[in-house]
This record gives structure tokens, sequence and C-alpha cells, in this order.
């Protein structure tokens, strides 16, 4: 992952001003790959889904330019919006899973890994343990990204890595 440029905020101010496509082109490639990567990790590893919320994000970023207050950094606040996002395609597939009256299979004895222990967690533990222990953001950054405090951030990191030696324990035994 390579560090974001005091460029990109120039670029995004550019692009928030202007509306130019090749500043929001520029922008896409400095970015993509990282939101992307988020949004798999936050989708379980579903490729599909993830493809479908970088999408969304980018849509709402293109839309929606006058979001970015500066508070945070340029790749902080897409990660943001690849969050809220993510939240939302999880709700609806949720929705659409209840409607069927389907349940997902939960039954530890059908094996585990990691993947599918973090893609199990409530949403607010899911996200803040990959943003913190997989992408390296601080509980700040993730307290903007998420909208909650930086407690709050530590606390549900907790509780997830809580639930995932749970969950490893439950298969071990």
């Amino acid at each position: 992952m390579s560090e974001p440029s005091r460029s990109d905020d120039d670029l995004l101010r550019r692009f928030i001003s202007t509306g130019d496509e090749g500043t929001f082109h520029r922008l896409y490639a400095s970015h993509a790959s990282t939101m992307y990567l988020l949004a798999k990790r936050l989708a379980g590893g579903n490729d599909p889904e993830a493809q479908d919320i970088v999408q969304e994000a980018w849509l709402r970023v293109a839309s929606a330019r006058t979001a970015f207050d500066g508070r945070a950094s340029v790749r902080t606040w897409l990660c943001g919006v690849v969050v809220n996002c993510a939240r939302e395609q999880h709700r609806r597939v949720i929705r659409e899973v209840d409607e069927e009256h389907e349940e997902p299979s939960t039954n530890p004895r059908d094996g585990i890994d990691l993947e599918r222990a973090i893609r199990d967690l409530p949403d607010g533990f899911r996200e803040v343990l990959v943003l913190h222990d997989i992408y390296g953001y601080t509980h700040e950054e993730i307290g903007t990204m998420c909208g909650i405090d930086a407690g709050t951030s530590k606390s549900q990191l907790s509780r997830a890595r809580q639930r995932v030696r749970q969950r490893f324990n439950e298969v071990m035994r």
C-alpha cells in the first residue's frame, strides 16, 4: 500500500472545485486498489460484492464531492466511504436472506478460517478489526471513518478479537 501524498489533498480540492474528470481519474488511480482491498475484507472475501461496494463508493465520491471536510486524510475519508457502503451492502444481504427464510451456515463443525471468522463478526466489530489490525489505522482515524469515538473503536476491537478467539476455541474442542 503506497503512502498517500500531499498531492492527494490538492487533487481532491481541485476535483471539488472544478469537477474535472481528469483529476477524478488521477484520484481513482491513486486510491482504487486500497479501497478494493478494504472492501474485499469487509465483504468476507466476496469479490463481486467488493466490486459493488467500491463502485458505489466512487459514485458517492463523484456525486457528493462537497462531503470532504479536510479533517481526515483523503485516504481515510475514502476508506470511510467504503466502510459506509459495505455496511449498507451487508444490510441488504441480510434482508435478502431474511426474506428467503434461509439461515447461513453457522455450524462450527464446518471448519473455520480467519476470513470466515472476520466475516461473521457484527458490522462494527468487523470494521474496526479490519481497519486496525489489517490496515493499521489508528483508533482516531477509525473513529473518523466510522463515526464513532476512539474509545468505542478500542472497545469494539477488543470484543472482535475476543469473538474470533472464541470461535477458534469452539472449533478446536
